[in-house]
Order: C-alpha cells, then sequence, then structure tokens
C-alpha cells in the first residue's frame, strides 16, 4: 500500500503548529456557531487565539474530522465548513462524550481516524505505516519521506515541507529531551504526548524511539473498537482476523500505535471477556483469532459507544468509529433485539473500564432526582409531615 493511494498530497499547512490543547473544540464551537468563523478577520477574537494560530486550528480540525470543509463558498468566497459526526459525536455541547479529552481513549480515537483513507497527514502515515526503524534521527525520518513521496504518484521532491512535518510530528508526541525543564505550555503545545507513542533516545542524544508495547490509556474496548474497524474498512465481510495481522498490516493498529503482538493480544483477552456476545478469541490453527459475532462495522459502533458507556441509540446518529459517517448501522443496531440485550450488557460488563470523570455525571442525575421530593415535602404544612410519618 503507497501513500497516495490513502493520503491527500498535503504537506507543511499546520504553520508549524501541533495540535494544542483545546483546539479541537474551539474549532468544533467555532464552525458550529459560524461556518465561515476561519474566513473573518475577527476570527482571531471569536477563537480567542493568536492570528497565525487560525489556519493551524482549520487544519488540525480538518485532519481529525472534527469538522469538514463544504462545497459551497459563502459571501466574498470565504470558505465554509461544517461539523461532522466524528465531532458531534465528541464535542457536541450536550451530548459529547468528552469534550475537553478528559479520557485519553479519546485522544487514541483522533490518532486512529487520522490515519484512515483519506489521511491529510502523509508524512504521519508513512512514519506509522512504513518507517521501520526504531531508533532514529529526525534527518534519517525526513530522508525516508521524501523517498517515498518522490516515488509516488505525485512526484513530490521538495524536501522544505517534509521537514517541517517532520518537525511537527516530533513535537507533537516526543516529550521535551529535558524532563526537567517541562512547563505547563509543554503540555498545552500537545496532549498526544500521553499516549507515549515517541520519546527523546536514550542511546543518542537528540534522536528518538518509537515505543512499542502496552500502552497508557489505551483501554482494551477501545483497543476492540479499533480492530474491528480494522476490518470492516479492510475486508467488510470478514467476521474473523488474525491478530498477527491486527499487528503487522498497514493500516492496522498494530502500527498505528506501536503495538506489539503480545500487547494487542492481552488488549484483545480481556475485551473478549468484557464483550463475550460480540467477540471471542480463538486459536484453531495454533495462531490467535479475532472473531466477531455480527458486522465488524456494527460491532465496532457497539464497542466505542460502550467505552463511554452510552447506548448508540439517538446518541449520534450514525457516527461510527470511522472518520465518515457509516449509513445505516444505528438503524441496523435499533430493529435488532438481540444487538439491543448486547447492549445493556456492555453498559454493565465495561463499568470497570470506564474513565473515572463518568462517574460524577451518574451521580449528579440521581442527586437531582432525589432532591424534587424532597422539594415537596418541604412545601408541605407541618401536619402533612406527620401524616407522612405515620
Amino acid at each position: 500500500m503507497r501513500v497516495d493511494e490513502v493520503s491527500v498530497k498535503k504537506f507543511g499547512l499546520h504553520m508549524t503548529f501541533a495540535p494544542r490543547f483545546g483546539w479541537l473544540k474551539k474549532a468544533f464551537d467555532g464552525v458550529s456557531n459560524n461556518p465561515e468563523i476561519f474566513g473573518h478577520d475577527d476570527a482571531p477574537k471569536q477563537l480567542g487565539v493568536g492570528k497565525n494560530m487560525v489556519d493551524a486550528i482549520a487544519f488540525w480540525a480538518t485532519a481529525f474530522h472534527i469538522i469538514s470543509p463544504l462545497s459551497g463558498k459563502g459571501k466574498g468566497g470565504i470558505k465554509r465548513y461544517e461539523t461532522t459526526p466524528l465531532g458531534r459525536f465528541i464535542f457536541d455541547e450536550s451530548t459529547g462524550v468528552d469534550q475537553y479529552l478528559e479520557d485519553t481513549n479519546t485522544l487514541w480515537l483522533l490518532h486512529w481516524n487520522s490515519l484512515q483513507p483519506g489521511c491529510q497527514l502523509p508524512v504521519w502515515w508513512l512514519s506509522f505505516n512504513s518507517f521501520h526503524a526504531v531508533e532514529f534521527a529526525s534527518e534519517h525520518l525526513q530522508t525516508f519521506v521524501l523517498e517515498q513521496t518522490a516515488a509516488s504518484s505525485w512526484n513530490f521532491t521538495n524536501a522544505n515541507p517534509i521537514k517541517k512535518d517532520v518537525d511537527c510530528l516530533l513535537k507533537m508526541f516526543a516529550p521535551r529531551e529535558n524532563q526537567l525543564r517541562q512547563t505547563v505550555d509543554d503540555f498545552l503545545d500537545s496532549p498526544f504526548r500521553d499516549l507515549g507513542l515517541l520519546t527523546q533516545s536514550t542511546l543518542t542524544k537528540g534522536d528518538f524511539r518509537f515505543e512499542y508495547g502496552p500502552k497508557i490509556g489505551l483501554s482494551p474496548s477501545m483497543a476492540l473498537a479499533t480492530c474491528l474497524d480494522f476490518v470492516a474498512r479492510t475486508t467488510p465481510d470478514a467476521r474473523t482476523v488474525t491478530v498477527g495481522r491486527l499487528v503487522n498490516d498497514h493500516g492496522s493498529p498494530g502500527r498505528l500505535m506501536k503495538l506489539s503482538e503480545q500487547a494487542l493480544g492481552e488488549l484483545l483477552n480481556k475485551a473478549s471477556k468484557l464483550h463475550p456476545g460480540i467477540v471471542s478469541l480463538t486459536s484453531p490453527t495454533g495462531s490467535t483469532q479475532l472473531n466477531s459475532n455480527q458486522d465488524a462495522r456494527i460491532a465496532a459502533e457497539i464497542v466505542l459507544h460502550a467505552c463511554y458507556q452510552l447506548s448508540p441509540k439517538g446518541k449520534t446518529g450514525a457516527t461510527g468509529i470511522g472518520s465518515r459517517s457509516f449509513g445505516g448501522i444505528v438503524d441496523a443496531i435499533d430493529r435488532s433485539n438481540h444487538n439491543s440485550t448486547s447492549i445493556k450488557k456492555l453498559d454493565k460488563d465495561t463499568a470497570v473500564e470506564v474513565a473515572p470523570k463518568k462517574a460524577p455525571k451518574q451521580s449528579s442525575n440521581s442527586i437531582s432526582l432525589s432532591k424534587s421530593p424532597k422539594k415537596k415535602v418541604s412545601v408541605k404544612k407541618k401536619p402533612a409531615k406527620k401524616k407522612v410519618s405515620i
């Protein structure tokens, strides 16, 4: 698989900025209120950022499929945007599952979606899919990417924007070399450093290292959802896939998340116990296989929602885990009694892996419900209270 088959020819459009904490939410809210926000002179004021950051925010929100450009332009040729199903699933004011990216699972979901077919980050796609070095210098990665883009149908040989992309990628994922000098600004520079995909090399000063193996913050259910999504995208009629393929194929969770076969196998083993009505693991010929009990697209949708303790019904339309809508998936789920039963079971089974921030949301509901009868009692006269106590 070549980069020009799955990516869009775009280089250096991030204005040297890695995606900062809060930017995707700003973009979503801004486009929700004004589809032409990125074309207005007062965009910096509306978004609360510097003028040179406006284009970068639009670029990253589009690359992560939070917003999407509309075909028609506004007055004066201003580019217009709309929010996407994925953007609404995460950032919607009333139904968004993680508006402020407090759950690391959501960062994994964004990372996964940004590197799917239609990818607007070709340098990122090549770095995670085709670049096999573990320890490397930034110049080594730049040379590799330039060779790949030159050999593609794009025949792209401009080294300058590729260097900017490689520098941005390293700044996005790798922490600073001097950990003691990390500041709040370093965290705000990119929340994606929390994924632990890249670190500074401990062997050669100034070099970098891809970290293979278990990943902090990647839950078994999110790992399973990406695996099912991978099957749905690559072999939509399949119900079985080997763990080896999930680790080694281009575009697989193993490559994009730098998971070893053992690490992914352990995650899927846990996930199969959390979702027994959806998937199972078997080893018929000695190699471990993931088996889905239903269409992989529907299964991915159910498991994704279970990550956030949600039922798909009436929540996000046909969002799906992918960067674009899976048409009709939610309708198919709603029409199936078997699947509805599975969803109820998943809400119970996945309670152990839900981020702590979900607990206050549930408790606030129970408090509000318990307050209403107390209010009714408080307006009653004293004799009425005595009568109730009897």
